[in-house]
């Protein structure tokens, strides 16, 4: 991770919790809590780390995802992931902004290049909300 270690993370969401558990006011501006503040930082820090992975591992996962593009990826060339062009992608819903995972220009043995989006999200134990945040 860029300037930080996975321990660090753990830190700062020890802290998080530790500030949720003592409660506040809602934020008169926007009626939400601290705890429902801290929790969606934890949950954009968490999807960013799930970006990197996805990254570093972008042709593995695609083998596993779209196995027909992956075998016409021209490994001559770099895919490049459009990080610019992702934000022009933005989604609001019920005000809340929704940003996919991955915009990918993928190179193809054909010459012609393959726009690829990815959203993935990933439920754990709990957190029946999963069709809410899929757009």
């Amino acid at each position: 991770m860029p300037g930080g270690r996975v321990n660090d993370i753990d830190d700062g969401t020890k802290k998080q919790k530790s500030r949720a558990k003592r409660g506040s006011a809602p934020n008169t501006a926007t009626g939400i809590g601290e705890a429902e503040l801290l929790e969606k930082e934890e949950r954009r820090r968490i999807d960013e780390c799930w970006r990197m992975i996805f990254k570093k591992f972008f042709l593995l996962l695609l083998r596993r995802i779209m196995p027909s593009l992956a075998e016409d990826v021209d490994g001559s060339r770099e895919v490049v992931f459009l990080e610019r062009e992702m934000e022009d992608l933005t989604v609001y819903i019920d005000g809340d902004r929704q940003i996919a995972d991955i915009l990918a220009r993928v190179p193809t043995r054909s010459g012609r290049d393959v726009w690829l989006l990815l959203h993935a999200e990933i439920q754990g134990s709990g957190g029946g909300d999963l069709p809410t945040r899929m757009f």
